[in-house]
């Protein structure tokens, strides 16, 4: 999921992440998932530390995030939907 964000086109990219979101998110909930989503497209380099299940269809990743000299661990919830993972948005 993350290396799709980061392949996409700069152009293309809002249509990737609206792609990978889930679908019953409020306005609110979107806007926040579409900003963290930017933000790991747009890093130098973003890769899952760690994966955390929370019941059946719940997970939280945790995603080290590079840009520059600065480094963050940048932390995502995800929804499990017909048997695919999509971004349901910071944590």
């Amino acid at each position: 999921m993350i290396e799709a964000l980061r392949d996409a086109d700069p152009a293309e990219r809002g249509e990737r992440i609206d792609g990978q979101l889930a679908a019953d998110l409020t306005d609110r909930q979107r806007q926040a998932a579409r900003a963290a989503l930017e933000r790991i497209a747009s890093a130098d380099a973003a890769a899952v530390e760690r994966l955390d299940a929370f019941g059946e269809r719940v997970y939280r990743a945790a995603i080290a995030l590079t840009q520059g000299p600065d480094e963050a661990t940048l932390t995502m919830l995800l929804v499990e939907t017909g048997g695919q993972l999509r971004w349901a948005g910071p944590n």
